[in-house]
This record gives C-alpha cells, structure tokens and sequence, in this order.
C-alpha cells in the first residue's frame, strides 16, 4: 500500500509539471496587457508555461507579472 501510494503521489506530480494548470489565456493577455491577438499572444503563453512548470511562477498574478516584464524589457515572445 505504501508504494502504490508513493507511486500513484510520483505520476500525479509528474503530470502537474508537464501539463501544470493553465494560469493564464490569451484573451487574459489581450483584455489585460492590451496585446494585439496574434503569434506573439502564443509566444508569451508557451514562455509563461515553461516558466511555471520550472516552479518560478505558481499563480495567476505571478504570470501577469512574468508577462508584464517579459513585455517591458522588450524581449520578442
């Protein structure tokens, strides 16, 4: 019992970090960054998810932040 539920606790977390929760959409960039839709919505949403599944952001507030940054410095998502 004690290894399937430190098995069953592995593969889990391994799915939250592969596909961890959504923390953010497009239309969140667009209605809160004033983003124009397009490739570059797509390009911040992957660099947003890469970040959180590196565990350096975990909420949605965190993100906006992340993105608001990533926008300021002028990096191409």
């Amino acid at each position: 019992d004690v290894a399937r539920a430190f098995l069953e606790a592995y593969y889990e977390q391994a799915e939250q970090v592969i596909h961890p929760p959504r923390l953010l959409t497009g239309d969140d960039l667009i209605n809160e960054l004033k983003m124009k839709p397009g490739p570059d919505v797509g390009k911040l949403l992957e660099a947003i998810r890469e970040t959180q599944a590196a565990g350096q952001i975990t909420s949605r507030q965190e993100a906006l932040a992340f993105a608001r940054g990533w926008l300021m410095k002028g990096r191409e998502p």
